[in-house]
């Protein structure tokens, strides 16, 4: 079963073209915007939600830690192209 969001925050993009949900958990963030979904790294988004809540180093929140993943991954990450 997948963790319940604490909060939810919805950011403007920079370029004022669309809208990104940012969810805190209990373990860390997560953000709809490419950025996140790609790295899966805290976000400028994320970033700027905890900056706003006194959170100076944000984690992400990643499903498979709070569904009992063992690598710390999401099973449908992308991976980083091959550089050889």
């Amino acid at each position: 079963m997948a963790a319940k969001p604490l909060a939810t925050h919805q950011m403007a993009s920079d370029k004022g073209t669309g809208v990104y949900d940012v969810a805190r958990y209990e373990d860390g963030f997560t953000c709809s915007c490419k950025s996140f979904e790609y790295r899966q790294a805290p976000c400028k988004h994320i970033k700027r939600i905890a900056n706003a809540h006194g959170i100076p180093d944000p984690k992400a929140h990643l499903e498979s830690q709070s569904e009992g993943g063992t690598d710390g991954t999401q099973a449908n990450a992308k991976a980083a192209p091959d550089a050889s």
